[in-house]
């Protein structure tokens, strides 16, 4: 599934399907995916935020506590990572 390029596209996505794991941009098209990362933590599927927005920008929005930034450029060991994200939701 994916991507998703708006909030909105997103969220009706999320409306009837749940990933497995989920890299989550904290800009698509100039919103911020606060309510997309809500929607994942309602879902309980895990994910990581790709983002080279700081720790100021990125605590001002609840949603994004506790989730771990992996930044951009994307770091070579995503993959590993993901693999960690599904590893935990099968626990």
């Amino acid at each position: 599934m994916g991507p998703a390029a708006t909030v909105a596209a997103a969220l009706t996505v999320l409306g009837s399907q749940r990933p497995d794991a989920c890299v989550l941009d904290v800009n698509l098209r100039g919103e911020h995916s606060a309510p997309v990362a809500a929607r994942l933590k309602e879902q309980a599927v895990p994910f990581v935020l790709s983002s080279a927005y700081g720790p100021e920008t990125l605590t001002q929005y609840d949603a994004f506590q506790g989730i771990t930034n992996v930044g951009k450029p994307v770091p070579p060991g995503l993959a590993m990572m993901i693999g960690k994200l599904l590893k935990i939701a099968d626990a």
